[in-house]
């Protein structure tokens, strides 16, 4: 699996799941997140 590949299977579960927005509920619970929300961009 290539790059472009992985970032439409991500863009796509993001949009069916709304991962985004449960990334943002999950950040807003803790107070440090273990990792920022830059590095998962390829």
């Amino acid at each position: 699996m290539n790059k472009s590949y992985l970032k439409q299977m991500l863009t796509y579960f993001s949009k069916v799941y709304h991962l985004g927005e449960k990334i943002n509920t999950l950040n807003k619970k803790r107070v440090k997140s273990p990792f920022e929300i830059s590095t998962i961009t390829f």
